[in-house]
């Protein structure tokens, strides 16, 4: 792992603040600690020390079981977002009928 416990625990923080605007809806912040998030999950995972797998293993677990919950709330916005996209078009369309009939 990182030899600094300190990008640990930040990345810790990191993945738990990020699953805290997912469960917001703060989709504007969850992108900007996504995006600090990313570089220290290179940082810590890109090399593994010898005898660290076990640690490595339980973080790495902790951070999917995150991220797995963080992409259902995305998924979910993105069908929310969906549905009023459709109910737009709707609108423009039954607009757009009613300005076709009216003349």
């Amino acid at each position: 792992m990182a030899d600094s416990p300190n990008d640990i625990s930040r990345l810790r923080d990191l993945t738990e603040e990020l699953l805290s605007q997912a469960r917001s809806g703060d989709w504007d912040a969850a992108v900007i600690v996504e995006n600090e998030r990313r570089p220290l999950l290179y940082k810590v995972f890109g090399e593994v020390a010898p005898g660290t797998h076990v640690q490595h293993r339980a973080l790495l677990n902790e951070i999917l079981t995150v991220d797995r919950e963080i992409m259902q709330l995305a998924q979910q916005r993105r069908d929310e977002l969906g549905g009023m996209l459709r109910q737009v078009g709707n609108g423009r369309a039954a607009l757009k009928a009613y300005d076709d009939n009216r003349r």
